[in-house]
């Protein structure tokens, strides 16, 4: 029963390396050995990861030419959400009910 139960452990994990092989060949995935270059690669992520991109006045995309205002308006959304109005990153958001 013993011999059994270790046999079928071979099997499997020698599939789960021939697939794993035959996985990284079909995507041409390139392995590299050393753990140190893993860690030091996965540090060199996070750190590029928290970088965060640069925000511009009222949330646009991009910066505003030189004497050009940054303008913004969302107009809401039906009665839960009021009109809001940004300009030069002071936003107004007073919402009066007309009924």
């Amino acid at each position: 029963m013993r011999v059994a139960g270790a046999a079928k452990l071979v099997v499997a994990v020698a599939v789960f390396l021939l697939t794993f092989y035959v996985i990284s060949q079909v995507f041409e995935i390139k392995m590299d050995a050393s753990l140190g270059n893993l860690f030091a690669r996965s540090a060199l992520d996070s750190a590029i990861r928290s970088t965060k991109p640069p925000r511009y006045k009222c949330g646009i995309s991009k910066a505003c030419p030189e004497k050009h205002f940054a303008f913004k308006m969302a107009s809401g959304a039906a009665n839960v959400v009021g009109p809001k109005i940004c300009l030069e990153d002071n936003v107004c958001s007073e919402y009066r009910n007309s009924l």
